[in-house]
């Protein structure tokens, strides 16, 4: 996936992952987290495996009660966690492979340790405690997530594929020297690579309402500008195939979970339950509990 460091240094570290529609926490996520370590003795210890700023953290409002501690393989990451949460010990890769003993009470992530790889997963989870609690929110392959990202992903294969920024690029030119916004060229290019204008996500939709918009007022733009921003915006739909494909290949169906349960002894007591939000008739995502034998 692109750096983590870069994805930190251009995002808010305290935007939480699922929002409503006023920028806070969805509440069935808020409600999900707290009723998971609601029995938690005051005093115990929970690690958080890939807790990027602490969005598992932020939805508890009696966290600062518990044995904090976080790990994440970017730094930037870690500092925006420790200016939260003070109190909390920080985890690199290397200082979670330099501990040698189980420490953990509880072991929290949300998606993220599905991302780590089968020798970093190993050592995550070395850290629970025999009789400690596994509580995780997993990217599930039959989540809206995954839907989405895989519609997402063929966009992107055709605008990329397609050259749809160079010619793009061209109608804008040809606007520019015939004095007129050629929008029809503009919808036709869209149309003869077969993409549903009015079902566009992420980067595609990116592409389509600003390309739309120079075509539209050509003569308010600098010819060099535009040059730059086709070419900025093709760079950024690339390293979104990419990172697309990643988060396509790390999601999960019930069975590979659990599979990745019974190789790291989560056994006791494990349930998989899909997490629904109010706007989406999928789950976000697989709910996973156990207890580490």
């Amino acid at each position: 996936m692109q750096s983590w460091e870069q994805y930190w240094a251009e995002n808010d570290p305290n935007a939480p992952v699922f929002s409503d529609g006023v920028g806070k926490n969805r509440q069935e996520v808020v409600n999900f987290w707290q009723a998971a370590i609601s029995d938690v003795p005051p005093g115990s210890t929970i690690i958080d495996i890939c807790s990027g700023a602490g969005a598992v953290f932020d939805t508890c409002t009696n966290i600062n009660q518990y044995n904090l501690f976080a790990h994440d393989g970017s730094e930037r990451a870690r500092a925006h966690l420790k200016r939260k949460y003070a109190n909390a010990n920080v985890l690199s890769n290397d200082d979670l492979a330099a501990r040698k003993e189980a420490f953990a009470d509880i072991l929290v992530s949300q998606f993220g340790i599905e991302y780590l790889d089968k020798d970093a997963q190993k050592i995550a989870i070395s850290m629970l405690k025999q009789g400690g609690a596994f509580i995780a929110l997993i990217h599930s392959t039959d989540g809206f997530i995954h839907k989405k990202y895989q519609k997402e992903h063929k966009q992107l294969i055709s605008l990329i594929s397609e050259s749809m920024c160079f010619e793009l690029l061209q109608i804008f030119k040809r606007s520019t020297s015939e004095g007129k916004p050629l929008l029809t060229e503009f919808d036709a290019q869209w149309s003869k690579i077969g993409l549903d204008t009015g079902n566009l996500y992420g980067g595609a939709l990116a592409l389509f309402n600003g390309g739309k918009q120079l075509i539209s007022k050509y003569n308010n733009f600098a010819l060099q500008d535009v040059e730059n921003w086709f070419f900025g915006i093709e760079q950024q739909l690339k390293l979104a195939k990419t990172n697309i494909e990643q988060i396509l290949r790390v999601a999960l169906d019930e069975q590979q979970i659990v599979s990745f349960c019974e190789q790291h002894e989560i056994t006791k007591e494990l349930s998989i339950e899909p997490l629904f939000i109010a706007s989406q008739t999928l789950p976000i995502g697989l709910v996973v509990k156990g207890t580490k034998c």
